[in-house]
């Protein structure tokens, strides 16, 4: 993007009803805008959001910096980018019916990161074994088939590959890399990355049961006053800071959690971070967050780490 430059020192800013202003900008109905993910550039502090505009059924996707007041689409074509398809994705077909009714194509891609040199992606595939996570080493090269992901579900009390993960981050554990995935009604589990095999499947560790009728919507790990944390926003459950203490010991819940318990990794509940839905760390002690408000608007916000 050429974004190197720190911009100038603007406080504690926010941008109230920010998809409001994208849909006005843009030239549309604020109902047609919607904001997918949010970024920050660690250089220069702007803050990027992906959000894609739909107009009937063409759907136009966009990138947007954000910098105190000022909000402006990025010219996509005066940057460098590289692209890779997606090997074996899902067909683009909706099956079951009723409230089961899905396209598991919409699940393609369900999270992603770049980490040591390559990226990694979650979502399901076409494989017998659909919840899957991808390693391509970046800059893009050669393709390589997914590692195929079982854990175990204590809300539902048995081993589930199915269903993708929701939101992920990595940490070391042990001195290792490792996948740290919330997935729905929502266990949370650790994976070290070397255990990843590309055309195998692995299983992961469950680490917590955080809950019933809930779905992760974001994670990040932050470090405060010595110790790591997990925060997670959530679709029914408010955002959480899970601790991450003695998680190196922890050898997985294999027992059921039934109605809509908790259990493993402890964690509290943040009430101010209620409204949350997506969120990044925003230099080493804040994260700027997107949050809904009950007129359907989104305030884009940077407030401190709890």
């Amino acid at each position: 993007t050429g974004d190197n430059r720190a911009m100038e020192q603007v406080g504690n800013w926010q941008v109230d009803g920010i998809n409001e202003k994208i849909a006005a900008a843009a030239g549309v109905d604020v109902s047609s805008v919607t904001i997918n993910d949010i970024a920050t550039n660690p250089v220069s502090g702007r803050v990027y959001l992906s959000a894609h505009i739909k107009d009937g059924t063409n759907i136009s996707p966009q990138i947007w910096v954000a910098a105190g007041d000022q909000l402006s689409p990025l010219d996509v074509t005066k940057s460098s980018y590289a692209t890779l398809a997606m090997p074996n994705a899902p067909a683009d077909k909706t099956i079951g019916e009723g409230r089961r009714q899905r396209n598991a194509r919409d699940e393609s891609i369900t999270g992603l990161t770049y980490t040591g040199g390559r990226v990694l992606v979650s979502g399901l595939s076409a494989n017998d074994d659909p919840s899957s996570v991808w390693e391509f080493q970046f800059p893009f090269g050669e393709t390589n088939s997914a590692s195929s992901v079982e854990i175990y579900h204590a809300a539902h009390g048995r081993y589930e590959d199915e269903a993708a993960i929701r939101s992920f981050v990595t940490m070391e554990i042990n001195g290792k890399p490792t996948l740290l995935a919330g997935y729905t009604c929502t266990p949370l589990v650790k994976l070290p990355l070397d255990e990843l095999t590309p055309g195998e499947k692995v299983r992961a560790t469950t680490v917590a049961e955080l809950g019933n009728m809930n779905r992760p919507l974001d994670m990040l790990v932050y470090q405060k006053d010595g110790s790591s944390f997990v925060l997670m926003a959530n679709s029914a459950r408010g955002t959480m800071k899970i601790s991450t203490a003695n998680i190196e010991q922890n050898a997985g819940l294999t027992e059921p959690v039934k109605g809509g318990g908790t259990a493993g990794q402890e964690f509290e509940k943040i009430p101010s971070l209620d409204r949350v839905v997506k969120m990044d760390l925003y230099g080493s002690d804040q994260i700027v967050t997107l949050m809904k408000s009950d007129d359907n608007s989104f305030d884009l916000q940077i407030v401190d780490l709890p």
